[in-house]
């Protein structure tokens, strides 16, 4: 994006599973960005590219939550590792909060697909739950 005021209600709209962020850019310094980012949407993680070659600005990112601080010119196949560590860690983030949300609000989303067992088990119904959850993992594989 051209401009970083943008990126706050972009992903407002849409959803992104990692964001490679500059720090010198127009209008939000992207060491502000990455505070806002990590305050409004914390599960997307968020490196930071740049050629700013300091310690302390490194350190300041990390802490203020950037999941990796990368430098200009960066080794393409550090940046594809990086990225892909970033989405692994989103995925699991989302995976974890979806399990949350099944269990602690104790529904099914397609109750159906059980119908044929007859069970009044809490622990079958978290199972079932938990078939739910794991289905889209066996789809992709």
């Amino acid at each position: 994006m051209d401009d970083s005021r943008s990126v706050l209600p972009y992903l407002a709209r849409e959803r992104a599973a990692v964001i490679l962020l500059d720090l010198m850019m127009p209008y939000l310094s992207g060491l502000e960005l990455l505070q806002r980012i990590n305050s409004e949407f914390p599960d997307i993680p968020v490196v930071v590219i740049t050629a700013m070659n300091d310690v302390e600005t490194a350190v300041e990112c990390l802490k203020t939550g950037a999941f990796d601080y990368l430098l200009k010119p960066v080794e393409p196949n550090n940046l594809v590792s990086c990225v892909r560590k970033a989405l692994k860690l989103n995925y699991l983030q989302n995976e974890i909060s979806s399990l949350k949300n099944y269990l602690l609000t104790d529904r099914l989303e397609h109750a159906d697909a059980f119908k044929e067992i007859v069970t009044s088990s809490k622990k079958m119904r978290a199972i079932f739950q938990y078939t739910e959850v794991i289905s889209p993992l066996a789809r992709q594989s």
